[in-house]
């Protein structure tokens, strides 16, 4: 399916979309599968009990990562040929989705613990207190490096593209 996507591009944009799909397979699933295992009902922001869902709809919860990579690609495309320059508000609108997104969940992702305390309004350790601390620290070094080995990889292509 990703071919068929990326079939009508030039090959700049079949690299690009490659190197987005292997980054999210190769550092966001496994830092998602973390999370959720370490702590499902964080992981879900305790808007459902983790434990609610059945073990089968785990993986198709993780194949969210990919497919969302894929939309983002898909849609991207199509404001880009709709929008042109425009387009480059894109970033900023994100930001904005991001800013209100983050004020509705903010107050449970620094909290970890179970879904039934944290609706009970029980005391739960901070993020930085919890045993979810490690993998944290863990994460951004592996993320930082890799969206710099990313956005090198994206540069070089963007240098090797003509521009017409």
């Amino acid at each position: 399916m990703p071919a068929l996507i990326v079939s009508h591009h030039n090959a700049a944009h079949r690299r690009a979309f490659f190197a987005a799909l292997l980054f999210d397979v190769l550092v966001f699933l496994p830092m998602g599968a973390y999370f959720l295992l370490a702590a499902p009902d964080w992981s879900f922001m305790y808007f459902v009990p983790a434990s609610d869902l059945s073990t089968p709809l785990i993986p198709a919860v993780l194949a969210l990562y990919p497919i969302a990579t894929v939309l983002g690609f898909i849609v991207t495309a199509r404001i880009a040929r709709r929008f042109g320059r425009l387009a480059s508000i894109a970033p900023a609108a994100l930001a904005l989705i991001a800013i209100a997104a983050f004020s509705l969940i903010g107050g449970r992702l620094f909290r970890v613990g179970l879904y039934a305390h944290f609706h009970a309004a029980l005391p739960l350790p901070h993020l930085f207190e919890s045993s979810l601390l490690p993998g944290l620290v863990t994460c951004g070094v592996v993320l930082t490096a890799a969206w710099i080995v990313f956005l090198r990889y994206l540069l070089v292509i963007c240098k090797a593209t003509p521009r017409g």
